[in-house]
């Protein structure tokens, strides 16, 4: 039985949320559901191809980052589908026993990856089980979440509250659960409003839910969302129903063997003990140094040594995965104003023996603080090149490229937008004519996938292969960068980390489209996208040794500047730390003593001074060393050509951007009117301040920021002055 009165205060506020917070984010389980049902034929003749295509848009709940249970099935299949479609044929029998044909799918398991998988899970469990008995019969059965089960039962005061297993699944489990479900579904279809509500929003895409089955799982996933925080908050330790059997004098006779506490384990055990027994990996790297991870997998492979050697009992999650850590402590969320996310405490037996056992030999503190181990930028490049070095299909660095494209100030991205964007790639290189992937790889037919197949495609490939790097949170569906790396993750680093990927993604589609640059792609690069000057060349006609190389196409007019900075005939530098301006020397001839000449009128540097006059853009590539691939920087306009003391003449070229790194290049003055309106609407009083005097600073001169910044609001009122602001104040400096 349930706490009705907890139910209707959870209720009220899941209707409220239902269509604005909930809905957009979990249509996707009704779409799933009447995909399957559309698809799934037991008696196919490609049993494999009829499962994955029948499971295709179940995205995270057979598919998420460490749980991958679909493509465990699809490892087996591929072996042995004839014994796979029997594991189903017997599941889905309902004249036989529920717990036998979930033992029975569970065992045969457990048979097949002995035969077929150097893996240590199949993933299938009670979770997995039930979602294809609920994919299946979904008029009948319901997903089984322990978490999820838990909070939920916690929350509405349940008389049955799961408990963990040591096997990781417990058959009792899922089938008390299945009753405590009945009972919510049962209240849940009593107010209809609710039912109104989700019959507003279903569409043809999704499965009717007349028993609302679907609804009731997205109800106790909404309430394990809403309130597994607040048993946080009454400091739940679990796991309660845990206990490895360890005494305290077998704690101290491991304690001292060297076998199982080495060095490092025993300094996070005294480290733990001096911060009073309990703490997150988080408070023991800033007090004590050494990484967040040093403390989290250190005590891991800790528990395993002691596992090995006491053969003491072990629990699995409900993905069948051990949790090791339980050995040593027990744990419970953080509370948001202690840093971390998960506080362990030491188990009892272990805490007493380390008070009798001589740790005076081991330091308190690390010999250097953790800051020292953070790793470089250069280093932090190197793991994502490393990475892309073992790609199968383009999917890693379009995935980085989506990330990078959606990434916010705080470091996230919404997955719904990094999907898009990942499918917009594609996209793009079918409208330009081009092959947008291998033909064996899933997004050739890109066309014809929705966002749910691509976000599936991608927590099974490309997430799961970067998860060392990038983050995905299941409950937030954003993406980060990994913390535990240790390294700010600034503009620069985002600039280059794009350079990587484009350069993978040049050597990769090289070998299947030998056009790979042409004359409408310059106006739709992504910065960073990879060129040799052979590519440039061939669109320009000119020599390939050519720095400035002019496009007279009329469709296409423009000049493309290869710029080297160091180690070419040049000393071509950014004039700006944000790299905005560019330094770029004209083209000229070196004279019998060495000196060079630079003649304005050559053909190459009139196509680049008769561009501001004849409103054509100037895109520029550029590489750091010779031996490098140029990368896109933007499209540029021509300002002025200056002088050295030397004689050198060098071309200033600048490109406007606004806050979100967008290039702006104005063709006209009416143009210029429509994307100042579009910039102005981003920026603040003090980033347009900073870009004027940046500007200006750049080309030598200096004004007091307050004389600017009068000049600024007294023109603020007309959506020009971003930008002809910017070109009156270099008026006014020319003048004087």
């Amino acid at each position: 039985m349930i706490n009705l009165e907890k139910f209707q205060a959870i209720l009220t506020q899941y209707k409220k949320d239902f269509v604005p917070k909930v809905w957009n984010d979990e249509k996707y389980k009704w779409e799933a559901v009447k995909h399957f049902q559309d698809n799934w034929d037991i008696d196919a003749p490609d049993f494999l191809n009829m499962f994955l295509q029948s499971t295709s848009r179940t995205q995270n709940l057979l598919a998420s980052l460490n749980h991958y249970p679909r493509e465990m099935i699809k490892v087996f299949a591929e072996k042995e589908a004839e014994t796979v479609r029997s594991m189903f044929l017997n599941l889905f029998d309902e004249t036989k026993d529920l717990a036998e044909r979930v033992e029975n799918f569970l065992s045969t398991s457990d048979v097949l990856l002995k035969k077929y998988s150097k893996g240590k899970s199949h993933f299938q469990s009670t979770y997995s089980v039930s979602t294809y008995l609920w994919l299946r019969y979904p008029d009948k059965y319901y997903i089984y979440k322990f978490s999820e089960c838990r909070s939920a039962a916690i929350a509405l005061e349940s008389d049955f509250v799961p408990k963990m297993s040591k096997k990781g699944h417990s058959i009792d489990n899922l089938l008390k659960s299945f009753n405590l479900y009945d009972e919510i579904c049962s209240e849940l279809a009593k107010d209809k409003e609710l039912v109104q509500i989700l019959r507003s929003v279903l569409t043809d895409s999704c499965y009717p839910d007349i028993e609302l089955k679907t609804l009731t799982i997205d109800f106790c996933f909404y309430i394990g969302r809403l309130y597994a925080k607040k048993s946080v908050k009454e400091n739940e330790w679990f796991p309660i129903e845990y206990n490895p059997n360890i005494s305290t004098e077998k704690w101290l006779e491991l304690l001292a063997d060297k076998n199982v506490f080495n060095e490092n384990s025993l300094a996070i055990m005294k480290r733990i003990k001096d911060y009073g027994g309990e703490a997150t990996c988080k408070q023991l790297a800033a007090k004590y140094g050494e990484t967040a991870n040093f403390y989290n997998s250190g005590s891991s492979a800790l528990a395993q040594r002691v596992a090995k050697v006491t053969g003491c009992p072990v629990i699995k999650d409900e993905a069948g995965n051990t949790r090791w850590w339980p050995i040593l402590y027990i744990g419970k969320y953080a509370d948001k104003n202690i840093e971390g996310s998960f506080v362990w405490k030491l188990r009892e037996e272990l805490s007493r023996a380390l008070d009798q056992y001589d740790l005076s030999h081991i330091p308190l503190y690390s010999s250097s603080n953790s800051n020292n181990h953070k790793i470089t930028y250069k280093e932090y490049i190197n793991f994502f090149d490393q990475k892309f070095n073992s790609k199968q299909y383009s999917y890693m660095m379009v995935t980085l490229l989506a990330f990078l494209d959606n990434v916010n100030n705080t470091g996230y991205a919404d997955m719904g937008n990094v999907v898009e964007s990942f499918k917009q790639f594609y996209l793009n290189r079918v409208k330009a004519g081009k092959i947008p992937e291998k033909q064996t790889a899933r997004m050739f037919k890109v066309e014809s996938l929705n966002n749910s197949d691509i976000k599936n495609i991608m927590l099974e490939q490309p997430l799961s292969a970067l998860r060392d790097l990038i983050d995905y949170d299941e409950h937030t569906n954003t993406l980060h960068f990994n913390k535990k790396r240790g390294l700010e993750i600034d503009w620069k680093t985002k600039k280059e980390l794009r350079k990587v990927a484009h350069k993978h993604l040049y050597n990769y589609y090289k070998k299947l489209d030998k056009n790979y640059l042409t004359l409408d792609d310059l106006n739709s690069l992504q910065q960073g996208y990879a060129v040799t000057a052979k590519d440039v060349a061939a669109l320009s006609g000119q020599n390939i040794v050519k720095g400035i190389h002019p496009i007279n196409d009329d469709a296409h007019k423009s000049v493309v500047i290869l710029c080297t900075f160091s180690g070419g005939f040049y000393a071509n530098s950014w004039l700006d730390e944000h790299e905005t301006v560019l330094k770029y020397y004209l083209e000229g001839r070196t004279k019998e003593d060495g000196t060079r000449i630079y003649n304005e009128l050559s053909k190459s540097n009139q196509a680049v001074l008769l561009s501001q006059k004849e409103k054509y853009p100037i895109h520029v590539f550029t590489r750091d060393r010779k031996d490098e691939m140029f990368h896109y920087e933007g499209p540029f306009v021509y300002d002025r050509v200056e002088t050295e003391s030397d004689g050198s003449k060098y071309f200033v070229l600048t490109r406007l951007i606004n806050r979100a790194g967008q290039e702006i290049i104005p063709d006209s003055g009416s143009q210029i009117q429509e994307k100042a309106k579009e910039i102005i609407k981003d920026l603040t009083v003090p980033d347009v301040l900073t870009h004027i005097c940046e500007y200006i600073a750049a080309r030598g001169f200096v004004f007091e920021e307050k004389q600017i910044k009068n000049f600024y609001l007294s023109l603020k009122t007309k959506p020009f002055v971003i930008i002809a602001g910017i070109s009156v104040l270099m008026a006014m400096i020319k003048s004087t």
